[in-house]
């Protein structure tokens, strides 16, 4: 019989181990892993959780939940985040699993089942996404609000031009109150205060004109605690990839890592321009951001409508990773205002 657990620091090479050994499947075989131990990176924002899947006394599967602060409706609120799902071949297509791990939801979170919560699922998962839209009894409802869009932008097409200054401690505050004025008009968007910044550890800047404040943006590097290692490849892309290297390399574009390598990526976080839909697409910003970055990739996700995507493809050539953000309920169905869902890619 499977039941749920809260993950503690004893469980840690377990974490690991379900993470890192139970890759997601595609053309790119990828795990999201939590290495030299699943605890260090929790907390850089708000709080987080793992619950772990027994079978017995065999661990067979976890998922992970979150929570911080975010923007929904325009207003801050503070819903559950759902992810890191994780299950062993053996448990995979056992609905009585599933069922077990949303159940230990409302019976050890501290919120009241019928509170919000949002997850992220591959668009290209549709098996997943089948399951999860059924409605099935014992399941919550998902609720499909819009794609999201997650840039790979490659760090050979940088440019300095001097545009980011670094925000010093002091005038994050500033920063803070620039981004969340931006920032409320996506669906699950962070609310950012000076604090968070701080515990993020990432490198936060600031673009002015005139005295004002244009843009701002933290560039932050998670690779010591959690990382995106290649498992391995489609034979047909296997069979190319030096060729794709080659060419990637000549044309400026992100080079694929060697199954067992991780991906060396960055993310351009809490990136906000003003009144973005009235400027034009920040080429030049993002090619300075790039020109700051100290890993080949620097990650930034945006909702699919968003009226940059066209553009940036053209500028920057970058890889791309679809998802499908969904609003959860245990109850009925929720509802948002037509506000385009957004969230900051690096806390997914």
């Amino acid at each position: 019989m499977i039941h749920y657990t809260l993950a503690t620091a004893d469980d840690d090479p377990w974490l690991c181990a379900l993470l890192r050994e139970h890759p997601m499947q595609g053309w790119v075989r990828i795990s999201l892993t939590r290495d030299p131990s699943f605890f260090t990176g929790c907390n850089r924002f708000g709080s987080e959780w793992a619950m772990l899947a027994r079978d017995g006394d065999r661990p067979v599967g976890l998922y992970t939940c979150a929570e911080h602060p975010v923007h929904l409706d325009g207003n801050t609120a503070e819903p559950g985040y759902l992810g890191g799902l994780r299950i062993v071949k053996t448990h995979r297509n056992r609905l009585s699993a599933v069922r077990a791990g949303y159940a230990s939801i409302r019976k050890l979170h501290s919120q009241p089942a019928s509170s919000i919560w949002y997850s992220a699922i591959a668009t290209d998962n549709r098996p997943a996404r089948r399951l999860l839209e059924a409605r099935l009894r014992g399941m919550p409802i998902y609720t499909p609000i819009n794609e999201f869009v997650t840039l790979a932008l490659p760090a050979a097409r940088a440019r300095h031009h001097g545009l980011w200054q670094t925000v010093p401690e002091a005038e994050l505050d500033t920063l803070c109150h620039f981004y969340n004025t931006q920032a409320r008009r996506y669906q699950f968007s962070p609310v950012l205060t000076p604090e968070r910044a701080l515990r993020t550890g990432a490198r936060f800047y600031a673009a002015s004109a005139g005295g004002k404040m244009q843009a701002c943006m933290a560039i932050w590097n998670q690779m010591s605690y959690k990382q995106v290692c290649i498992h391995g490849y489609h034979r047909l892309l296997h069979t190319l990839l030096p060729l794709y290297n080659l060419l990637a390399r000549l044309t400026r574009r992100v080079r694929l890592p060697a199954p067992g390598r991780t991906l060396e990526q960055s993310f351009l976080a809490f990136f906000a321009v003003d009144t973005p839909e009235q400027n034009p697409v920040p080429v030049t910003l993002i090619e300075d951001a790039l020109s700051l970055c100290d890993t080949q990739i620097l990650t930034l996700g945006l909702h699919a409508a968003h009226p940059w995507l066209a553009q940036l493809q053209r500028s920057f050539r970058p890889l791309h990773y679809r998802s499908c953000i969904y609003l959860v309920s245990f109850e009925e169905p929720g509802s948002l205002r037509d506000y385009p869902a957004q969230p900051e890619a690096a806390l997914l």
